[in-house]
Formats: structure tokens, sequence, C-alpha cells
């Protein structure tokens, strides 16, 4: 399934949906990857990581035959060329005894084809054993590298890919237009392995409604100004929301107790200069926390789309406060989600906004010296580097 739409619109929402429904019923996975914009990576290695995750949960969950069974099979199918795998996916020497000293002596004629060909045969033996649901999904996959779209292909249109297994890829539609390398793989997959799912703006029917439940009044009352916030954001989910929360900060909307309802100056409104891109808001909704949740929201944003926080403790003593704390207060205002062991960026571009809060120096000095100090940890023997960035 392709996913499609411009950034905001809620493709992340419906595709996360489909893994609660799985875990839920507790009949699948939703293993996935994803990919930043401007973010520097090992080629192949956003795949490896979903490959990993699927290592590590047939090695937890499989029964001690299912494991003996692929285990076998992938010493005859794979054979020595499965050490070719370890770089990118370290978990598979759960399921199979694999020494990375010959991961170097194997000869192949054409790596990236081998590459593939392993990869397509490691995903059917695993998930024709385990016998469930897997849901593969690739995130904004329009910021991937050659080769992992290579190896995304021959994935989507192999035959032989067990029918437990499913892939969703998304991607920003709007970001595509002049992509020539993407269009190219997009028209390269075959259309019957295709099903496209467009996620557009709302309308203006719908902007009332998500007000009308948002402020608990009748959606004649709310007509109005969701007419106005709709011109002003065109239906994008993610602006619409956050502009509600601006207005409400800036007190252009109000509680009022006599009588008790949301009230608001639809004038006032009207007339207000908002940013034209989610991306302004959102920066100039950032600038006016306080000077220890910009610099938390920095941070993080140096991380990636998410940060552990065992990986937040190390950082704090560089920090000089408790990065936990300040995350959790970030998280309140609605910029991040406070899940189990990790922080999350509710969306990315909250993270991108986090980021060009910096300028290109702050970016470097942030970066080397959360790396150091996270390498001081690990040379130190305190954290293993897979705990910490895995």
């Amino acid at each position: 399934v392709l996913v499609m739409g411009e950034a905001g619109v809620g493709k992340s929402c419906l595709v996360s949906r489909v893994g609660n429904l799985l875990a839920h019923q507790g009949k699948g996975y939703l293993l996935s990857g994803k990919w930043n914009q401007n973010q520097e990576i090992k080629p192949l290695s956003i795949v490896g990581s979903v490959f990993n995750k699927l290592c590590e949960v047939f090695a937890r969950d499989a029964s001690a035959t299912q494991l003996e069974n692929a285990a076998g099979e992938m010493m005859m199918s794979l054979g020595n060329q499965a050490t070719l795998l370890l770089e990118i996916m370290p978990s598979i020497s759960k399921i199979m005894s694999l020494s990375s000293g010959n991961a170097h002596s194997n000869i192949c004629v054409d790596s990236a084809k081998s590459m593939r060909f392993l990869c397509c045969s490691l995903l059917k033996i695993i998930s024709n054993n385990l016998a469930r649901r897997i849901v593969i999904w690739l995130d904004d996959i329009q910021w991937s590298d050659s080769a992992s779209m290579l190896l995304i292909g021959s994935l989507l249109v192999d035959t032989e890919v067990s029918k437990y297994v499913f892939f969703i890829c998304s991607y920003r539609d709007e970001e595509i237009k002049d992509q020539v390398p993407f269009n190219s793989w997009l028209v390269s997959i075959p259309e019957r392995a295709l099903r496209r799912i467009h996620v557009t703006n709302l309308n203006e029917d719908a902007v009332n409604t998500l007000i009308s439940d948002s402020l608990q009044l009748f959606p004649r009352l709310t007509r109005p100004l969701s007419l106005v916030i709709h011109r002003k954001t065109r239906g994008n989910p993610l602006f619409v929301l956050q502009l509600l929360g601006s207005l409400r900060e800036e007190g252009y909307l109000r509680l009022d107790l006599s009588p008790c309802r949301w009230m608001w100056d639809l004038e006032k409104i009207y007339d207000l200069q908002i940013s034209d891109t989610v991306l302004e808001l959102l920066m100039k909704e950032m600038g006016k926390l306080s000077s220890e949740l910009q610099c938390g929201l920095k941070i993080a944003s140096c991380m990636g789309s998410y940060v552990k926080k065992s990986t937040l403790d190390i950082i704090s003593s560089d920090a000089g406060f408790d990065l936990r704390e300040v995350l959790h207060d970030v998280s309140m205002k609605g910029f991040m989600d406070d899940v189990d062991d990790h922080f999350r960026f509710c969306h990315d571009r909250i993270e991108q906004a986090a980021y060009d809060l910096m300028s290109s120096e702050e970016r470097k000095e942030r970066h080397v010296r959360v790396g150091l100090t996270l390498c001081t940890q690990i040379v130190s023997g305190n954290e293993s580097d897979e705990m910490l960035f895995t």
C-alpha cells in the first residue's frame, strides 16, 4: 500500500491505527523504519533496522521448534552469505550461528543483488515460520537512499515473499515532483502490486466537525470560526491543531465561565497575521517556551525522531539539568509524546522546527557535545552502543 499526501495530513496516524489494531488483536506486528530529511545515514541502515527488529521479534516469540526450523532453512538458503547481513541486522545471530569474522571473506559478483536476494529469502523464511501478520511500514521513503529503494522494490515485486507480509510505504507527494530517481523507482513497481491511498487536507465541513468536537459546541456555533481557520490553514490537520493551540495561548480563544463555554473574537482572528506554513508557526510557538524547554527540544532534535530515556540520563550531565523532566514538560505542551522508554516527536515537522531553531554553528556544537558525551560513556564500559543508539 502506498500512502501519500503532504506533511501534516495524517498519514502516520492512519498507519499507526493499523499497528494498534494488530497489537490489540494479538494477530501480528507493525515494524517501522523512517527516513529523516537532511539526515546523513549509511545505505540500507533504515531497512536494516527494520529487519533487525524482525529478527528480534522472531527470536523472542518463536517456539524452540520454529527457531530450529528457521535456522535450518536459513542455512540451506543463505549459507555463509548470511554473514553479509550481520552489519545491518546483528540480531540475525540470535536465530542462526554466524561469525562476523567471515563476513568479509565472502566474494559476491554483485553485492547489491546478493543483498536483495538474502533479504527476500530471510523475510520469507521468518514470516512463514512465525505464521503471523507482519506489516512493514517504511515512512518518508522519498528521502531514502538508492540502495534501499532497489531493495524495497525487490521486496515489493518478489512473488516468493510470504503471504503473511504486507508493506506500507508512505511519502509526501508534494516533495517528489522533481525527484527523478524516486519517480523512476515508483514507475518500476507493477501496478498490480500496489494499492494507493491519497490522504488530503480537510474540507470546510471536516474542519468544523473537528473544532466543534474540540470546543464541545454545536457545529452551527463553530461554523464562522472554522471557516476562518480553514482559510488560514487550507485544512491541514496539523496546522489546524497547532493554530487552535496558538489562539488559546494568545487569548484569542478563551473559556468563559458565564456561560461556561469557549468564546472568541472572530474579527481579531480574521485580521490576525499567521505564518504561511506549519513550520513557521511551530518555530514561533517554540520561541515562547522557556530557555530550558527550548534547549531540550534542540538536543532531542539532534538525536532524530525519538530519543531513549536512558540516553537522556547520560546527556543530562552535560546539559546541566534533567532532560527527562524537561522533555516531559515539552510533551505536556504537545510537541513530543512520552512513550514508555523514550520520547518521540509528534511529527517530523515539529522535529524539523526544533532543529531549525539552531544556527548551523550551534547544530555542529550540539552534535559534537552529545556525541562526545555518549562515546565517553561507551568507552568507560557503562553502556553498550546498542543500548544507546538502537
